[in-house]
């Protein structure tokens, strides 16, 4: 088939509106997602769908099937970037209460990340790695104000040279800096990031910001269960990455908010409760794992974060 037959086809057209997005080509982009609407009768979700399924077949390696089922010998098994916290090539949700240090903690895990230290109950050393904050929900603003509560100067190091270790994504019009959204240009976005920066840890906060700046309802179970398979098929597992969603509570005791997949899909989810003495007075923060690897019933209960001085 010559490339002009080619283009001519359903994924023919869909590669070339995947091009135009990762050449940042809008008037392009437009064009065909009207062209692909018009000639096969799709919604802009069937167009999207489409364009992630392209995404991720494009990450499936080409050797030949030759059995008919998964040689589980040849299958890696879980593993961690930081122990307990960060696991490699999967995907995780946090979330609490407010008040209780969520986007602090996140920060704390990811400061220390970039110098191989971990942290809180885990003693097992980890390797120095690379890590970008996503703050679409509150904002630079928010992002800053975590820094101060852990001690973190303006001009820390960690956050600037020519190889910084924690990147920042957030809406700062004085800078040119556009809030995230995870439709299909803020993925295909962010995978290029990872590569060119070799980012090995991406804390997302939040869930429910980034979706809605997305066009889809967060409390959607179909539309959050494609979103993150993809977020782990086509970004977590080819770059051996971690990403990591911060949400808020739901409306039941204990319970997370949005739709149940955001804590069906990850491998790994940690719920913050304030921690309480007998008489009902806040102690801490507990970190409590409903469901995680090898510590499903484990609980961690810290005072505040030290600070990072």
């Amino acid at each position: 088939m010559s490339p002009d037959e080619e283009g001519s086809t359903f994924t023919g057209l869909i590669q070339e509106l995947l091009d135009s997005i990762r050449a940042d080509d809008l008037d392009e982009e437009m064009t065909l997602r009207a062209e692909i609407k018009t000639e096969y009768k799709l919604t802009p979700e069937q167009i999207t769908s489409a364009l992630f399924k392209r995404l991720s077949n494009g990450k499936l390696k080409k050797n030949p099937i030759v059995q008919d089922s998964v040689d589980l010998s040849k299958v890696k098994p879980l593993c961690y970037l930081m122990d307990g916290w960060l696991l490699e090539g999967d995907i995780s949700l946090l979330y609490a209460v407010a008040g209780t240090g969520k986007t602090t903690l996140a920060l704390f895990i990811a400061y220390n990340f970039a110098k191989g230290i971990n942290v809180l109950d885990r003693s097992k050393p980890c390797k120095a790695g690379n890590a970008l904050f996503i703050a679409t929900d509150g904002g630079a603003n928010t992002f800053k104000s975590a820094m101060d509560d852990l001690g973190i100067a303006d001009d820390d190091p960690i956050f600037y040279g020519d190889n910084p270790k924690i990147h920042l994504w957030a809406y700062e019009s004085e800078q040119g800096h556009e809030a995230w959204s995870a439709d299909i240009n803020g993925v295909v976005k962010l995978e290029e990031f990872i590569k060119s920066k070799g980012i090995d840890v991406v804390w997302i906060d939040s869930a429910k910001s980034v979706a809605s700046r997305g066009g889809w309802k967060y409390t959607d179970n179909d539309s959050v269960r494609v979103l993150l398979s993809y977020m782990r098929e086509i970004i977590a597992q080819p770059n051996k990455c971690h990403i990591g969603f911060i949400s808020h509570d739901g409306t039941e005791k204990g319970s997370h908010s949005g739709a149940k997949s955001w804590a069906e899909e990850p491998s790994m989810v940690v719920r913050l409760d304030h921690a309480k003495d007998e008489d009902g007075r806040k102690v801490g923060v507990e970190a409590k794992y409903p469901i995680a690897p090898r510590n499903k019933t484990k609980a961690i209960r810290f005072g505040t974060i030290p600070p990072m001085i």
